[in-house]
Parts: C-alpha cells; sequence; structure tokens
C-alpha cells in the first residue's frame, strides 16, 4: 500500500500565487480515489475564507452566500435542522464517534492544553477540536 496507493502531481505557477512554484497535490489512486484517504470528512470550510475569496474578486462567493449551498446538501439529525445547518439534503453528515483510545486521548490533550470543545465544527465557530463529522451513512460514504 503506502506511496503505491498515491499519485502526485504539481500545478503550474499562476501570477496570483506569488510564483511559490509547484504546489504539490496528492491524490489518491485506489478504489474510491482521495475519498479512501480522508474517511470522507465533512468540512465547509472557514466563514472567514469565502469572505476573503469575495474580498479578493470572487462575487457571490462569501459565507452568506454559499451557506444556502451546504445547508442543502446536508442532511443530519444531530446537527441540523438550525440557522446554519440542513436536515433534508442528500449527503448524511455524522460525528466520527471518539471511542478509540487514541482519539480520546487526542481530544483529551487539546483540552488539557486549552483548546475549546466544538461539538459542530461546522457551526458557527469552528476553532477548536472535536471528533470529525463525515458524509457516511451505515457504513457507505455518500
Amino acid at each position: 500500500q503506502g506511496k503505491a496507493c498515491l499519485s502526485s502531481f504539481c500545478t503550474q505557477d499562476q501570477k496570483h500565487t506569488g510564483k511559490r512554484g509547484c504546489c504539490k497535490l496528492t491524490i489518491g489512486k485506489m478504489l474510491g480515489g482521495s475519498g479512501s484517504l480522508n474517511v470522507a470528512v465533512w468540512v465547509r470550510g472557514h466563514a472567514k475564507d469565502f469572505d476573503d475569496w469575495e474580498g479578493a474578486g470572487a462575487q457571490g462567493w462569501n459565507s452568506t452566500s454559499v451557506l444556502p449551498f451546504f445547508k442543502r446538501s446536508e442532511s443530519s439529525i444531530e446537527f441540523g435542522g438550525s440557522a446554519l445547518r440542513g436536515s433534508d439534503g442528500p449527503l448524511r453528515i455524522s460525528s466520527h464517534p471518539a471511542s478509540h483510545p487514541i482519539t480520546q486521548g487526542f481530544l483529551d490533550a487539546c483540552h488539557e492544553n486549552g483548546l475549546p470543545s466544538r461539538h459542530d465544527f461546522n457551526g458557527e465557530t469552528q476553532e477548536g477540536c472535536s471528533a470529525a463529522q463525515s458524509s457516511i451513512y451505515r457504513g457507505s460514504r455518500q
């Protein structure tokens, strides 16, 4: 497995990237592609990043404009039905249980070092630590 399951590509220089050279992109080379590597973790992105994109010229990409699309895509009993989360979309979103001792140890270490716990890191405040959310339902990726 290991490197046999990965492929890497380099991007071309772009004027808006400060001519930093190659940006290495690694993708999964297996059934399910990169989703097999990232366990279908569901992270919307930080609201400030969307607002910054619009500020840089990507009109209509602010956090308020993209929120309805995220809400329409989500279905979650755990998180849905709020002003920020969807409840009847095609992707079923749930928290991964923090049942493994290493996962729980990591979360405990985060708390001991002052990081706040976040039940919903795709909600109002994203900074902090929690178990991952994923788009997996009954053992299958959505």
